[in-house]
C-alpha cells in the first residue's frame, strides 16, 4: 500500500507542476502541493522504515531474502549507500 501511495503522490507532484492559479487561488494551489508533498514523504519514510526492517531481518537471520522484495530495493538501495542517497528528488 505504501508503495501505490507514493506512486500516487509522485503522479499528483507531476501534475501539480504545470499548474498555475490566479489571485485568491495560489495560495489553495500552494496549500495542495504541500499536502501532496507531505504525503509523498510520509509514504517515502515509511518504504524507508521497512527496507531498514528489512535489512535488519536479513542481517540477524542470516536470510537474504527479505532484501528480494522488488518494492523495496530501491529504498534498500538509498539505505546501503548513505544518507545522501536519500534525500528527495
Amino acid at each position: 500500500m505504501l508503495y501505490n501511495f507514493e506512486m500516487q503522490a509522485k503522479a499528483w507532484r507531476q501534475l501539480l507542476q504545470g499548474c498555475s492559479a490566479e489571485g485568491g487561488h495560489v495560495a489553495g494551489l500552494d496549500q495542495l502541493r504541500r499536502h501532496v508533498d507531505d504525503f509523498w514523504e510520509w509514504a517515502e519514510e515509511g518504504l524507508i522504515e521497512l527496507a531498514r526492517v528489512a535489512i535488519e531481518l536479513a542481517e540477524s537471520t542470516r536470510d537474504p531474502q527479505f532484501l528480494t522484495d522488488p518494492l523495496l530495493e530501491a529504498h534498500i538501495r538509498k539505505l546501503r549507500n548513505g544518507p545522501a542517497a536519500e534525500q528527495t528528488p
